[in-house]
């Protein structure tokens, strides 16, 4: 009977790892995902100021 629970316990534990590894993994693409939109809109926000700056001056 001891050895099912070490065996149980295992499984679980290896379940919880591999859905842990599955959150991370998912919440990494998120994160890239979300670094590449607020570089664009960096992008977007320097050549709006710089199309500013030039009506300034015009």
């Amino acid at each position: 009977m001891n050895n099912k629970v070490y065996i149980t316990l295992i499984v679980l534990l290896g379940l919880l790892c591999a859905y842990l590894g599955y959150k991370v993994s998912s919440k990494q693409t998120e994160i890239i995902e979300k670094t590449t939109e607020v570089e664009g809109l960096t992008t977007d926000r320097a050549r709006v100021q710089l199309e500013l700056e030039k009506m300034k001056f015009t």
